[in-house]
């Protein structure tokens, strides 16, 4: 039996706006490049901080991220965290502190190479998928878990990156309660 998709979601959305700064990114002043990172994030989040520095440098016209300008986006981001609290941070993973905002599964098959590792997809992402796909089927073999809710991010293989993160989610969930794992079979908790 394979997994019921209700939806599909929708595509990743990469920030893309004109900054109009007349030095080099790691030389802009903190609070010019918070007001940055706070755009990028409200756009992309829940998204990796190097995606976040990915972003800033292409609108600077850089086509790659060295040290100093992670470093300067990583201050950026923190200091938005703390000057404005409009963002916040879940380990390296970046979002809006607003109440209206909502965790939204993307689709990443057109999206940046980048955005298609394993790693770039933030844990909360994948447990909105998982919970999404055992809403949808109401019951699912544990070892299809995986597949449907990287079918569901836009991956059309399962690679064993992803299939170990997305398993690494899965148990959290199970341990939190979120979910059940019954016989085998992830179910939706009572």
């Amino acid at each position: 039996m394979l997994a019921r998709a209700e939806r599909r979601a929708p595509g990743y959305t990469e920030a893309s706006f004109r900054v109009w700064l007349d030095t080099d990114l790691h030389e802009v002043t903190v609070d010019r490049l918070a007001s940055i990172v706070q755009r990028i994030v409200a756009i992309e989040a829940p998204v990796h901080e190097e995606e976040v520095a990915r972003r800033a440098a292409r609108m600077m016209n850089k086509d790659r991220v060295g040290n100093r300008i992670l470093a300067s986006v990583r201050a950026a981001l923190n200091h938005a965290a703390r000057k404005s609290g409009t963002i916040r941070s879940d380990g390296q993973f970046w979002s809006p502190t607003a109440l209206d905002w909502v965790l939204k599964v993307r689709d990443r098959s057109a999206a940046s190479t980048s955005l298609q590792k394993a790693e770039s997809i933030a844990p909360s992402e994948i447990e909105q998928a998982i919970a999404e796909i055992v809403d949808a089927n109401g019951r699912l073999p544990r070892d299809q878990v995986a597949v449907a809710a990287s079918r569901l991010l836009g991956f059309q293989r399962t690679g064993s990156d992803l299939r170990l993160r997305i398993e690494m989610v899965l148990k959290g969930m199970i341990r939190k309660g979120r979910v059940a794992d019954n016989d085998g079979h992830v179910t939706v908790r009572p």
